[in-house]
């Protein structure tokens, strides 16, 4: 199979990391990126990764997560605050708490 020279456009710091984790694993970035072509975009026509936003979420966990804070402000400030464990335990068996 003939070789030819490609050219891509990266991120000095992504090139560079990616760069050293292939030393790291003995090999080098146009093996990495090869293979990568090769196995899971010819092979198995597929993208092997998510869109993630600046905190490494997925645009769905991001979503869950922003619902789930949404029903968390709902339960803020529900109940007073308690000192200790036995003033909590005689408001709930008082049914003093409400929620």
């Amino acid at each position: 199979m003939t070789k030819v020279n490609t050219t891509i456009r990266l991120d000095n710091d992504l090139k560079n990391e990616a760069m050293s984790i292939a030393t790291e694993l003995g090999t080098n970035l146009s093996t990495v990126i090869a293979l990568y072509l090769k196995n899971n975009f010819l092979i198995q026509r597929w993208l092997n990764f998510k869109l993630r936003d600046e905190y490494w979420f997925t645009k769905e966990a991001s979503e869950d997560l922003e619902r789930e804070l949404d029903e968390i402000d709902k339960w803020i400030d529900i109940s007073k605050p308690y000192s200790n464990v036995n003033n909590l335990i005689h408001d709930l068996r008082n049914n003093a708490v409400k929620y």
